[in-house]
């Protein structure tokens, strides 16, 4: 059993090697994973034998009324009717007096029957987390209920709370304030006190004042806390809780004033360098001004307001109790799901206003912040349906109580403007629907360490904004991004923003004005991206006044024996290997070429180089053709490498796909996976490769190929470790064998994340030149320092004597995060 090998490694047991997956389990073979071309297949007889089995036999005849998939049970317009009332009340102004009207009709109907119940409890949290710029209507609805009948009130508030235990146990971060933000509105109709609501929000704080010094997770709490109160501090005045408020303040700014004192926290968790303020800055003020005003706004109307006489005499409950031990413990929040994805606290960027503001200075208000705050929520709560999401954005003004202007295109009236170009213009107002929403997509596209949603999720949801209003939305979206690259931005945030640009331009027939461009650098790598995305040929065109930008010569393989370049020696045998490869030759007689040119036991390294190469440029063709000749000629690979007594073969192995996709950054990203999930080169050897003295990798070709190899290393360690919890422990010698696989990959990751950085330790911080390099480097201790921190003493011990700016980086990311 190879235990070595740990990276598309199998398990190897009594059974066949094709039963198990690459972490020993069985593999399955339902019915649903047929490919798509298998047609539907009867024991009973053959494909297309009639009636009598097959495609047209049983279930599969057309005529046969069990075709179809069985009804489900019948629907009931009236609880349909029901839930569409609770969902569009308050759409229109005038709808607010129908709030009553419809609480008698939900506890008439709501003990109807168990659906019932389940469904309006259902329907009404779904609201809350979804329509969260009518939280008001629905905090008031809820009291109405309470106020009619103190059981639906206590049963939906129990059910709040075990939505919110969910949210807290998934660590939604999003979910976890918008449910804050029900729950203390409910203050106001006295279905809950005011001191459960502190409570709670001190629980919340208890790690920030417990610790005393700047944390990913303090901070995190911090701005949970914080963005509650903008929302909830009015009620909690109003019931003279006011001292209590001005508490919870006074330690979200004195945790502010702490971390402020440290510019190197600034420097690893902020996007842009210079002066920008960080998001408690920003929260900060606007909680002083809020103190300073009541908490008094002009952006929602306060539905509660016009029913406070039936709420004085409400029925208040005690909340049921939140385990915060998901939020609070440091290793249950930063361990790794299933699937590999990474559980940890969430820091948002500071709204990016001046990405279409000529005035960066100007102070934002309480309103057009908590605009901001409305929009951040819709985005992140309805991430499963962009379509959804960029309606719902174009709905939160239809319950302001100021005036939001909607964008439109006029002709540009400046005459010194060619006759083709826009100019922007609102009505007047503060506050413009369609920059707002502009300006937080791009304020939470660069969150650190990490974005809240796929980055692919913002690409589509601004496509699908464009749709809506095509002229204004191409015009904000194009001066935003040329801002933004204007600016000093962080490496990891630059690639982000690289990928959106390519992604948006293929909706659009990569059609961009690259004339003036303030960032030519990142146009390179834009059009690198989309080359990936599109033919060579059409994206040249595009960039046809702009040549520079692109690369003279279409991506591809560079194959090193070409006939004009060889002797004529190594001509035949060239031919000969790569005629024996395209005529389906075996293994066998590969090396038999080779040996009978190079000799058995000569030359290993010339007869290594040509079998790779012709390897690559057999697979070069396609994928399948890829998987195709590592598989057939992986033994001829492994028999002369046992001829090689250094250890280094595998890092030639690696130089030379390196070499031959050096003008096709996409298919060498592709070949390395490939290689190494065959264990035909090792992680260690993928770092040398790429990590040479040139410093090309600190362009995004090469250093996603990097980060990529430590991200799977950290991914099938996660997996392993789940596969290991769910498996039975009395299975011993199964559980023996994924240990061992566990210990392997553990050690693999460390010793990749190790070479890393010895490599970062090389280069000067202190030189001009290695700006960029120095950027990766923030991002990757960044990105691993969870991992990193079970590494520290190999760590610090590689930095004795070093550039000490990289020991600093890196204790401060360990220490914060």
């Amino acid at each position: 059993m190879d235990l070595n090998s740990r990276i598309g490694a199998r398990v190897y047991n009594n059974r066949n090697e094709g039963d198990v997956d690459e972490f020993g389990r069985e593999r399955k073979f339902n019915s649903h994973n047929r490919k798509p071309y298998d047609r539907p297949y009867n024991q009973g007889g053959r494909y297309n034998e009639g009636r009598q089995g097959g495609y047209r036999s049983g279930n599969y005849n057309s005529r046969n009324s069990n075709r179809n998939p069985p009804a489900g049970p019948p629907i009931d317009k009236k609880l349909e009717n029901l839930k569409m009332t609770i969902i569009t009340v308050g759409d229109e102004a005038d709808e607010i007096s129908n709030l009553e009207a419809l609480t008698e009709v939900l506890c008439r109907e709501y003990y109807t029957s168990e659906l019932y119940t389940s469904e309006i409890k259902t329907t009404i949290s779904n609201c809350i987390k979804e329509l969260v710029y009518k939280n008001s209507i629905y905090i008031a609805l809820i009291g109405l209920l309470n106020e009619r009948n103190s059981v639906i009130g206590k049963e939906i508030l129990d059910n709040l709370f075990q939505d919110l235990q969910v949210a807290i146990n998934n660590l939604d971060w999003r979910l976890i304030r918008v449910f804050l933000r029900t729950i203390g509105g409910l203050i106001q109709t006295n279905i809950i006190s005011s001191s459960s609501t502190i409570n709670i929000l001190d629980n919340l704080l208890q790690p920030v004042l417990e610790s005393n010094t700047p944390s990913f997770r303090s901070s995190c709490l911090a701005w949970i806390v914080g963005s509650t109160l903008l929302f909830i501090g009015k009620p909690l005045l109003k019931k003279e809780y006011g001292m209590e408020l001005g508490r919870l303040i006074d330690i979200i700014e004195g945790y502010h004033n702490i971390i402020s004192e440290n510019p190197i926290i600034a420097r690893i968790n902020r996007p842009f360098g210079g002066n920008q303020n960080g998001f408690l800055d920003t929260l900060v003020s606007i909680l002083r001004k809020q103190i300073s005003s009541g908490f008094e706004n002009e952006l929602l109307a306060n539905t509660c307001e016009s029913y406070e006489s039936n709420f004085s005499s409400a029925t208040t409950h005690d909340p049921p109790e939140l385990d915060l031990s998901t939020v609070k413990d440091i290793e249950i929040a930063t361990k790794g799901g299933k699937a590999g994805k990474r559980m940890d606290y969430y820091e948002p960027n500071d709204y990016m206003q001046w990405v279409l503001d000529d005035n960066e200075d100007e102070d934002i208000s309480i309103e057009k912040y908590m605009f901001y705050e409305l929009i951040a929520d819709c985005i992140s709560v309805v991430n499963t349906n962009r379509k959804a999401a960029a309606r719902l954005l174009h709905s939160i003004n239809s319950v302001s109580k100021v005036k939001i202007s909607s964008s439109t295109i006029s002709p540009a009236s400046n005459e010194d403007m060619v006759d083709d170009q826009i100019a922007i213009k609102s009505e007047v107002s503060e506050i413009e629907m369609e920059k707002s929403i502009i300006v937080v997509l791009f304020s939470l596209m660069f969150d650190l360490p990490f974005n809240e949603q796929p980055a692919v999720y913002y690409m589509s949801l601004t496509v699908e904004l464009r749709k809506i209003n095509p002229e204004v939305y191409s015009k904000f979206i194009e001066t935003a991004i040329n801002k933004i690259i204007s600016r000093s931005v962080d490496t990891e945030c630059m690639d982000r923003l690289a990928d959106f640009h390519s992604l948006y331009l293929s909706n659009f027939e990569y059609i961009w004005d690259y004339n003036d461009t303030p960032n030519p650098q990142f146009m390179k790598t834009s059009i690198s991206k989309q080359i990936r995305l599109s033919y060579y040929d059409n994206i040249k065109e595009t960039c046809r006044d702009n040549p520079d930008l692109i690369s003279e010569t279409k991506p591809t393989h560079k194959f090193k024996f070409l006939v004009s370049n060889m002797d004529e020696d190594t001509k035949n045998v060239s031919i000969a290997v790569g005629r024996c490869i395209k005529n389906n030759g075996t293994g066998e007689e590969v090396l038999n070429i080779l040996n009978q040119h190079y000799g058995a036991n000569d030359q290993v390294y010339e007869k290594l180089e040509m079998l790779i190469e012709h390897m690559l440029l057999s697979g070069s063709k396609s994928f399948s053709h890829l998987l195709n000749s590592i598989e057939k000629y992986k033994p001829v690979v492994e028999a002369i490498c046992s001829q090689i007594s250094a250890n280094d073969y595998k890092l030639f192995i690696a130089s030379i796909i390196k070499r031959f996709w050096a003008g096709n950054s996409q298919f060498l990203a592709i070949a390395i996976d490939k290689y190494l999930n065959y264990q035909i080169i090792n992680p260690q050897s993928i770092v040398d490769a790429m990590m040479t003295e040139d410093m090309e990798w600190v362009n995004y070709d090469h250093w996603e190929i990097v980060s990529s190899l430590v991200s799977k290393l950290v991914l099938r360690v996660n997996q392993l470790k789940y596969r290991i919890g769910q498996t039975d422990s009395s299975r011993e010698q199964e559980m023996y064998m994924l240990n061992e696989l566990l210990a392997g990959l553990e050690k693999d990751l460390e010793q990749t994340i190790l070479q890393i950085l010895v490599k970062f330790s090389e280069f000067d911080t202190n030189s001009g030149n290695n700006e960029m390099a120095f950027g990766r480097y923030i991002e990757f201790c960044r990105k691993y320092c969870h991992q990193m921190v079970k590494y520290h003493n190999e760590i610090s011990a590689q930095f004795d004597g070093g550039d000490e700016n990289l020991r600093l980086i890196f204790d401060t990311i360990l220490g914060y995060y």
